[in-house]
């Protein structure tokens, strides 16, 4: 215990303030990651039940396959971090793992964006834009505590999901794309 009577721990000298501060925020990240996975599955569900009489089930199944295999993976990817409860020598690693599964939940849900695309009927397409930005928004508290993973996340999520858009020929289409895109860097700095 220290002067103050609080309980310290002796570390090596060579551990320096960064490390100890990125240990910390990668503890958060794996805190709060429940939130993202459950979340993800719960938001993909919602999307799929809405889509369900829009697309063909080919299409709409694997997608939500994935995303529940991911939530899955997610899951096995936090339980392994609990039971390990790495020093801050080892940390490093798991935060990897979770920018990894950040980027590849972004490109999943990127990839939603463009294969449920329905371009008969604008409602749902503003429909599965709006769930899929509005994760990117959510993951400002899901994964902003360790910025890499929420920017392997909210740029592919936010990009790909423009594509659509940009691509559909029309003035409103196209301005729905580039309104997509500008909301990018706005997430971006609500997160730093």
């Amino acid at each position: 215990r220290d002067v103050t009577g609080v309980q310290t721990c002796a570390l090596p000298i060579s551990i320096d303030r960064a490390l100890l501060i990125r240990a910390e925020q990668i503890r958060q990240q794996f805190r709060i990651m429940p939130g993202a996975f459950i979340g993800s599955a719960l938001v993909a569900s919602l999307v799929s039940a809405m889509m369900y009489d829009r697309l063909d089930l080919h299409v709409l199944l694997p997608w939500l396959t994935a995303v529940y295999l991911l939530s899955l993976a997610r899951w096995v990817l936090w339980r392994w971090f609990k039971l390990a409860n790495p020093g801050v020598l080892k940390v490093g690693r798991w935060g990897r793992l979770a920018i990894i599964a950040g980027g590849l939940s972004g490109i999943l849900w990127g990839m939603g964006g463009i294969i449920l695309h329905d371009r008969t009927s604008l409602s749902h397409q503003l429909f599965v834009l709006v769930a899929t930005t509005g994760l990117g928004f959510t993951s400002t508290y899901m994964t902003a505590p360790l910025l890499p993973a929420f920017l392997a996340y909210v740029c592919p999520s936010f990009l790909l999901t423009a594509v659509p858009f940009l691509l559909d020929g029309d003035r409103i289409h196209f301005a729905i794309g580039i309104g997509t895109l500008l909301l990018l860097p706005v997430i971006v700095q609500f997160a730093t």
